[in-house]
């Protein structure tokens, strides 16, 4: 039981440690008015392998879709491949099929913890310690064994929280010179340095800070901590166009910077009103921390901008020309054709809408079900009857579910049939969307369907599908 304590009060801390880092650790600055434009999130260096990567989670997600994490891993993957749109998408969707409780763990295993809980054990069991010379070494130990994890960041944040401690304290100088230390054998490492710094302004003022940053970047200029402190320096100095220029090039060096995704959001989104520039850190922000909030949930506020930026992206678009946004590596651009597709009920995109109904995203499939119905009710009624059997019968399971969920829209009474045999499906989700998707609410108030619903919930054993309600 001490050590599922120990779990939950990790994941209670692990959320606010993010929220702290994000919001700002020591002062509220002061923006001005900004002008210009945000960079796009970087493409890293290992592309080859983040597509790779890709691949992978995308099979797994379709393997396993009922399964959370997989959801999880499959929006990691789009983020890493430079899709934190889709990625966003993703997270959305997860949270919303399998509820809050069940997605934040999830999100703590395959974001935060990266698969590995032993650490996090031993960063509690190290602040517990009564000998905070022993703590420190728990510490140091856990920064250096796993750099860039959940374990070792949170090492660090309680280094750093020691060292603030007054300039002659013993604990304090103990952490400080554990901070050097580790700088010393990391120098490239931005979260190592920037703790230190940080520490520096809390106990000899922002010129302690300034000396460690101008030492750091004249041995190496692209050292991300020391940019990301710069930065920080600058808006306390009220010197926003050079914060953002320090925030900018901390954030290119290091995509896991958080305190430079916040300040990049805030700044763009409120000094300088760009919601649309504002988007990339904010999405980051999401994916760290669900939970994030900056006077507004961040979940809520990606979504408005999405929509925003979605429908001037395409007001003027026509029909003709709505091939590369349907294709394009945007699931809120792909979601928007799909829509302009069904206001013109273009019967030209059935094909290209029908590979979209096994897209990652919800939305996107949602919305390519929509605009198929809406070309059906029309003179293509016949072009999506002749193609019936075959996305019925596809090897993808999220065709499956998403066609009878189309024809049993267009022509229930004659697609109940086929509804009856989607429940003895091999694969448990499309058993799970026939029920839950198509029989539960287009056959409402049927006796015949109560009774398939009855006898298909008599011999469905598999426990992932007898979890999940009904949403």
């Amino acid at each position: 039981m001490a050590s599922a304590a120990r779990r939950h009060r990790l994941m209670i801390w692990g959320a606010s440690w993010i929220i702290v880092a994000a919001a700002g650790l020591y002062a509220t600055y002061l923006y001005d008015w900004l002008r210009g434009g945000a960079p796009e999130r970087p493409r890293t260096p290992s592309a080859a392998v983040a597509d790779a990567a890709l691949k992978k989670a995308r099979v797994d997600f379709r393997a396993h879709y009922l399964d959370c994490v997989e959801h999880l891993r499959l929006a990691e993957a789009l983020y890493r491949a430079g899709r934190p749109v889709d990625a966003f998408y993703v997270m959305y969707w997860a949270r919303s099929f399998f509820g809050d409780d069940a997605f934040m763990r999830a999100h703590s295993f395959v974001v935060l913890y990266q698969g590995r809980h032993v650490l996090g054990d031993a960063l509690f069991d190290a602040s517990a310690a009564g000998d905070k010379s022993e703590a420190v070494k728990a510490w140091v130990r856990l920064a250096a064994a796993q750099p860039g994890t959940f374990g070792a960041r949170g090492a660090l944040e309680e280094l750093g929280r020691l060292a603030q401690g007054p300039g002659a304290d013993a604990d304090a100088v103990l952490a400080r010179e554990a901070l050097e230390e580790l700088w010393r054998g990391r120098p490239q490492d931005p979260l190592v340095f920037s703790t230190l710094a940080m520490a520096a302004w809390q106990n000899g003022g922002a010129d302690a800070a300034r000396a460690l940053v101008a030492e750091a970047l004249s041995r190496r200029p692209g050292q991300a901590g020391a940019l990301m402190v710069q930065g920080a320096l600058a808006l306390n100095d009220r010197d926003v166009e050079r914060a953002i220029h320090s925030f900018t090039a901390a954030w290119e060096k290091n995509p896991d910077d958080l305190y430079s995704a916040a300040k990049l959001a805030q700044l763009y989104f409120r000094a300088r009103a760009d919601a649309e520039a504002a988007l990339p850190f904010y999405i980051a922000l999401y994916r760290a921390n669900p939970r994030y909030d900056d006077g507004e949930p961040a979940q809520q506020r990606i979504r408005e901008i999405l929509d925003s930026r979605r429908e001037a992206m395409l007001s003027q678009v026509r029909p003709e020309g709505l091939g590369h946004f349907l294709s394009c590596n945007d699931a809120s651009l792909r979601a928007e054709a799909a829509v302009r597709a069904a206001q013109a009920k273009d019967p030209r995109w059935i094909e290209t809408l029908a590979d979209l109904l096994d897209d990652d995203t919800e939305i996107v499939r949602h919305n390519a079900d929509y605009a198929l119905y809406q070309i059906g009710k029309g003179s293509a009624r016949d072009a999506l009857r002749v193609r019936r059997d075959e996305w019925l019968g596809s090897e993808k399971p999220l065709v499956r579910a998403r066609a009878l969920n189309l024809f049993a829209d267009l022509d229930p009474k004659e697609t109940f049939p086929l509804v009856l045999k989607a429940l003895k499906d091999p694969e448990p989700a499309v058993r799970f969307l026939t029920r839950a998707m198509v029989l539960d609410h287009y056959y409402q108030g049927s006796q015949e369907a109560a009774k398939a619903r009855a006898e298909y919930l008599s011999w469905e054993k598999d426990p992932q599908v007898l979890a999940l309600p009904s949403r």
